[in-house]
């Protein structure tokens, strides 16, 4: 924990200014308490930071875990933190915008999280049937796809207040995803991604492939600035969008972002047109419009102090046709919207402060 952000007690005043005894009194320095959690320094940034005692941090499942099974780092956004977040809760896109070029046949990617088959059945049916059940924390979104044989394949992501959401790919063992948004102003943002296995530590190959950019992970330079962004154009190659990918751009994480960014700093939601597909889009809202009227009329968000329902998995699962969102989490997570229990003898945020 940072200290005091007051100058209480102390006998000096500004280095360029005569002594005065009481500046003290009536001057106080900036500051926000800070914790390392998970390889990424948090910041409690609510009101009275120094005077209240403050909420546990949300216990992400991947910050809980052993270094060696989590990966983290960052990019800059280079647009409105909130459309950002509403292109990741998006799972629809992933029919078009990650897939091959129309004309080729293959539905491999080898810069997606999944395998061809289930890239085939997204190709095969963009019109997921979405369902979305709340939680304590926000909600999680299921999207339906017809697979073989008149199975189901779904696709679950998670949101959770403020601004944390995991992505939809992942089957039991494979590595999960998920992302953190931070705005830098109203018209950039950091987003903090990391990749974690709960059954392994993550190889050596694996993790190379991150640093070098996959999946949902950017390649960035030593700045966390993605090398392919706005300023050149996401590095598109027409050629490639004609005859290999439907973007042309490389890397899923790009794809994304030239998406997110192009429609504009801050998207005019005055020009939309909403449809079933944008249902995680229009609970977002709800969501974060409902806390930030409530924060308005002085009352405080209570997600803070639900840390431990930050404990929160999504991914993909099979289910018969007609089978419910509820029963295809339950048997997915053992648990209806997602929720797992604690990494036995993981320390928790203040125990890890401690222990630095």
């Amino acid at each position: 924990m940072a200290g005091s952000s007051t100058c209480r007690g102390a006998r000096w005043s500004c280095p360029t200014c005569r002594p005065a005894p009481s500046y003290h009194q009536t001057l106080r320095l900036k500051a926000y308490p800070t914790r390392e959690h998970g390889g990424v320094v948090w910041a409690y940034m609510g009101p009275d930071p120094w005077e209240r005692e403050l909420p546990e941090l949300p216990q992400l499942e991947f910050a809980a875990l052993p270094e060696s099974h989590r990966y983290v780092t960052k990019k800059l956004q280079e647009c409105n933190w909130a459309q950002s977040i509403e292109g990741a809760l998006d799972t629809s896109h992933f029919s078009f915008l990650h897939m091959p070029a129309p004309g080729v046949p293959s539905n491999a990617n080898p810069d997606a999280p999944a395998d061809e088959k289930r890239l085939r059945w997204i190709r095969e049916d963009p019109l997921p049937l979405f369902s979305i059940l709340e939680h304590e924390v926000g909600f999680v979104v299921g999207g339906a796809r017809r697979a073989d044989d008149g199975v189901r394949y779904w696709r679950s992501a998670q949101f959770a207040l403020p601004s944390h959401s995991t992505t939809p790919s992942t089957l039991p063992g494979e590595t999960h995803f998920g992302y953190t948004w931070v705005p830098i102003d109203d018209e950039n943002c950091w987003i903090y991604t990391y990749a974690w296995n709960p059954d392994r530590p993550l190889g050596e190959e694996e993790v190379a492939k991150f640093k070098e950019g996959h999946g949902v992970i950017a390649e960035v330079d030593a700045d966390f600035i993605p090398i392919r962004n706005r300023s050149n154009e996401y590095l598109i190659d027409r050629v490639h969008q004609k005859h290999i990918s439907f973007t042309g751009v490389r890397g899923v994480a790009e794809q994304d972002a030239m998406i997110q960014d192009s429609q504009g700093r801050i998207a005019d939601r005055t020009q939309e047109h909403l449809s079933a597909s944008d249902a995680a889009v229009v609970r977002f809202r709800r969501t974060v419009l409902t806390g930030a009227k409530a924060l308005a009329r002085g009352i405080e968000p209570e997600a803070p102090l639900r840390h431990e329902a930050y404990r929160l998995r999504s991914g993909s699962w099979f289910a018969s046709e007609g089978v419910s969102f509820e029963q295809v989490m339950l048997e997915r997570f053992g648990d209806t919207v997602g929720r797992i229990a604690a990494t036995p003898g993981a320390p928790s945020a203040e125990e890890a402060t401690s222990a630095r």
